[in-house]
């Protein structure tokens, strides 16, 4: 899930997390970056939806959710939140759940995932595992068009071509873009601010270079 910033990714995802959870598919686990932008979830799902949620970033509030019945804190009937270091800090237990659902925010982070020394999102993709995987990011390609390969192999391995033939065929190749648009249109979803604001009320950003 690609839109430009402040398009409503947040929400879009956890209309995903909510039909997920009414439907009784409550193996879920939402992962960030970082502590500052958990809060900001936490706070939509307090204002806006009535899931329940825990959040586990810590020893302390991992052994306030565990009990000798169980002891894995990651086994829970809510979503789960956390952060990408204690996911793939504590991969053995993220593991033992098989996940319904998997929501990875600010994905791009996970981009390089097929370089094997990238060993945080190696480990989130194998929490990851079978799970349906949305992954929220407005920079689907920060560096070149290898960000949007990492994104989509992260989804599943199988849908592009290998990494080399990928290189030769598309990388700097805008002749063959169309066909790449065609081959991630059902993965990748993207919507600009210019294209919303004929029917949703966009804050007009005006940019001064000086």
């Amino acid at each position: 899930l690609c839109d430009e910033a402040g398009m409503g990714k947040s929400h879009e995802a956890m209309l995903v997390i909510t039909q997920k959870w009414l439907e009784g598919s409550n193996r879920i686990l939402l992962v960030t970056p970082n502590a500052d932008l958990l809060r900001q979830w936490t706070e939509l799902i307090d204002l806006h939806y009535t899931v329940p949620y825990i959040v586990l970033t810590s020893r302390d509030e991992w052994q306030a959710n565990i009990s000798d019945e169980n002891p894995n804190a990651f086994v829970q009937n809510a979503i789960i939140v956390s952060t990408y270091d204690f996911v793939s800090d504590n991969e053995s237990g993220a593991k033992e759940v098989d996940w319904d659902l998997t929501v990875f925010e600010e994905a791009n982070a996970l981009s390089s995932v097929y370089h094997t020394d990238n060993k945080q999102a190696r480990a989130l993709k194998r929490i990851a595992g079978n799970s349906f995987k949305l992954l929220i990011t407005g920079t689907p390609i920060e560096k070149n068009i290898m960000d949007l390969y990492g994104l989509i192999w992260f989804i599943d391995e199988a849908v592009l071509p290998k990494e080399q033939d990928f290189l030769s065929r598309y990388l700097r190749k805008p002749e063959n873009y169309p066909e790449l648009a065609e081959r991630v249109s059902g993965y990748c979803f993207r919507t600009l601010r210019s294209q919303a604001k004929d029917y949703a009320k966009v804050t007009e950003r005006i940019l001064i270079t000086y």
